[in-house]
């Protein structure tokens, strides 16, 4: 029984492994590869410690993670932020009239500055003090009430503006005479790191009694941008909330939701069931900057609200609103700590009524994972692998893989197709197509197996018919 045992479990690692070739691009032998989102789903471990980095015929190759974050996060700082209103009218990206900025980096006010109500665009003095970005709060005033959308840019020298990706909303609604029902003053600023902020209003801006900046005090490289997920419904609900099956072994490290109806406000609560006892729970460090989020947007209470195996995520607040001059405007995404779960579960507070005439959909946001690669052969295929932690060839650390002498060498570029990963349970996620190159599955080990499987009960048979044909 035992040999049998023994099979069983490497059929069951060969079904799992796979394997994919990279696309390599640029000069070597350093290459850069960003996986896809799809890896998670594939990889026999959710820290994906099972990767290997080969050139046939099986030849290891020396690879290091490229995005691990610093082992002490950063401390964090505050600091008031002055606020000067340029006249209505100004382009985004002209230079600001009555701005001036001294040898010695002071900001000097040459002119009268327009009352912020009258203003589209404000400058925002961040300060000299190195280090990233990350939150601008504005204080707003208690009469304040609406939504309100800006772009962001970002400068050093008051003349030259980097535009940040995306919208940001600020909103403050209450009842009359009441406490606020709702309120968005801070404004993401994504770990940039600059001197100055050009707010452009979409529209009027608030009223703001004034406003703060929040930063890490070490300047960090900002993370990749998060690799999505399609956006799905919910395979079920109840008359508490609805159900999303996750795919095995892929982080949440943030969540976007899409109400279904607009000029909807909805509070929420998010769950997720613990993941399966043979896939592994635990996580990469998440990056300063995420973690920061997490902690920003998460309630005290998570984590302990729940009874195992099912534990709280968070506490968030969904909204979707049509706005005459902004148009449809809806929550930004909510960050999550990287969890790795089978199952999440969303529950509106007053019941799945509180949404709309319909659930959410919901897409999941993935922190991609870098590795760099050094390649033998540059000629030569190298291929990816998952599935066989036993197989040589684990990541080391950056430094060996790079030292002082070749740190300033520049990186070539790898790439490599798997299949997407889809908010579905793994038995129901479409299988590639036989013909293509990516993510080539280990059918050969997996029908060696399988015949000596075969071979091996061939033989216990017919040891059995020979016992029972001998005479007693």
């Amino acid at each position: 029984m035992k040999p049998l045992l023994t099979l069983a479990a490497l059929v069951a690692a060969a079904a799992q492994a796979g394997e994919a070739p990279l696309q390599l691009s640029g000069s070597g032998p350093y290459h850069q590869l960003t996986l896809p989102i799809g890896i998670h789903a594939l990889a026999a471990d959710a820290a994906l410690a099972d990767l290997r980095l080969v050139q046939p015929p099986g030849q290891p190759l020396a690879w290091a993670w490229a995005d691990d974050p610093p082992p002490t996060p950063p401390a964090e700082h505050r600091r008031a932020a002055a606020i000067y209103p340029l006249p209505a009218g100004v382009p985004p990206q002209a230079r600001p009239q009555g701005l001036t900025l001294t040898p010695d980096g002071r900001l000097v006010l040459t002119a009268p500055a327009p009352a912020p109500t009258a203003s589209s665009d404000w400058i925002v003095d961040a300060g000299t003090e190195p280090g990233s970005l990350t939150q601008l709060r504005l204080h707003l005033t208690t009469d304040t009430q609406g939504v309100y959308t800006l772009r962001l840019a970002v400068s050093d020298d008051l003349q030259h503006w980097r535009p940040l990706d995306d919208a940001r909303t600020v909103m403050q609604l209450a009842a009359a005479g009441s406490s606020p029902l709702l309120r968005q003053d801070a404004v993401a600023l994504d770990g940039v790191q600059a001197r100055f902020l050009r707010l452009h209003w979409l529209g009027r801006a608030p009223r703001v009694e004034g406003a703060e900046v929040v930063a890490l005090a070490t300047a960090l490289a900002p993370p990749p941008a998060l690799q999505w997920t399609a956006d799905a419904a919910p395979t079920q609900c109840d008359e508490r909330g609805c159900d999303w099956p996750l795919p095995p072994g892929t982080p949440l490290d943030a969540l976007r939701l899409t109400l279904a109806q607009p000029n909807t406000v909805v509070a929420l609560r998010l769950l997720a069931d613990l993941p399966v006892a043979h896939r592994h729970a635990q996580r990469r460090p998440p990056h300063p900057l995420h973690a920061w989020q997490v902690l920003r947007q998460r309630p005290a209470t998570a984590g302990a609200a729940a009874q195992p195996p099912r534990r709280m995520l968070a506490d968030a607040v969904a909204w979707r609103l049509t706005l005459p001059t902004q148009g449809d405007v809806s929550s930004p995404p909510l960050w999550l700590d990287g969890s790795v779960a089978t199952r999440l579960r969303i529950e509106p507070q007053g019941g799945p009524g509180a949404w709309g005439n319909a659930p959410p959909r919901v897409a999941l946001g993935v922190r991609p994972r870098q590795l760099v690669v050094l390649v033998r052969e540059p000629k030569a295929p190298v291929l990816l692998r998952w599935g066989d932690g036993r197989a040589p060839g684990a990541a080391v650390a950056a430094a060996t893989l790079r030292p002082a002498t070749a740190a300033a060498a520049g990186l070539g570029s790898a790439s490599v197709v798997l299949p997407p990963l889809t908010l579905a349970p793994a038995a129901s996620a479409p299988a590639p197509a036989p013909d293509r190159p990516a993510a080539r599955t280990a059918s050969g080990w997996l029908w060696a197996a399988l015949g000596l499987g075969l071979v091996a009960l061939a033989g216990m048979a017919f040891s059995l018919l020979r016992q029972l044909r001998r005479p007693h």
